[in-house]
């Protein structure tokens, strides 16, 4: 039984392309039972999907988080076998000395709140970062950048509209209407037609698509008052 790929040499080795699902431990890589990841792991390649793991990722370095680079499905997220705050510290607070998941037990391999500070770096890495509507851009731009998002297969679900903020270059530009380097007059796109960028390269996943059109109905609710021993009311909602 093979080894899961950990880096872009093992992808080449195997011939693919990308992971369809990556998976991100605090622990050390171990392809044993008692390592929860791997487990994982392995029944996920059971199910047909391509795998690969990254063990315990330098959260300083962003770039070790796309040593497979992106999945073609998902990133999954574990601090490891044990909550990294609890594998860090007593119950008294004391900073623990070894990590029984790190190679050799030395700890420092993982930050406290590693799922948070994982996950975020993640985001940072994955997630495009897409401002519309600044100055000098025009519709054609906006359509430029939507067939390039779709050639490289990139879904874009949010992005930010510019606002003008003070000693920045683009604030200039935006009230000279001039280009900061050649001083040649530049477009200053209008409210409405940010908003005809932003329907160009937004595009709403089909769930968030239904909650928009088609909200649930709504339920009338009727008001309980429920008497507690202590002499106290609950108040509590109940659908009709």
């Amino acid at each position: 039984m093979a080894f899961f790929p950990v880096n872009k040499s093992d992808l080449n080795a195997r011939a693919w392309s990308a992971c369809d699902i990556i998976l991100i431990s605090g622990d050390a890589y171990v392809d044993h039972p008692s390592f929860g990841v791997p487990i994982i792991a392995r029944s996920l390649e059971a199910a047909g999907f391509k795998v690969g793991i990254i063990a315990q990722p330098d959260w300083h370095n962003d770039a070790d988080f796309m040593a497979l680079g992106a999945p073609r499905l998902f990133f999954g997220i574990s601090s490891g076998n044990m909550d990294s705050m609890v594998n860090h510290y007593t119950a008294q607070r004391r900073l623990r000395s070894d990590d029984a998941y790190s190679p050799e037990g030395n700890s420092g391999k993982r930050p406290d709140r590693a799922v948070m500070i994982y996950t975020n770096i993640v985001k940072r890495q994955i997630i495009p970062y897409i401002i519309i509507g600044h100055p000098g851009t025009t519709m054609d731009d906006a359509l430029a950048l939507k067939h390039w998002l779709e050639k490289h297969k990139i879904h874009v679900e949010q992005v930010q509209e510019f606002t003008p903020t003070p000693m920045t270059i683009s604030t200039c530009m935006y009230y000279t209407g001039l280009d900061f380097e050649t001083g040649n007059p530049i477009h200053i796109p209008s409210p409405g037609e940010i908003r005809k960028q932003k329907e160009l390269i937004v595009k709403p996943g089909p769930a968030s698509g239904s909650r928009l059109h088609n909200p649930p109905p709504k339920k009338k609710h009727r008001q309980i008052v429920t008497p507690i021993r202590t002499s106290t009311l609950l108040l509590t909602e109940k659908p009709m």
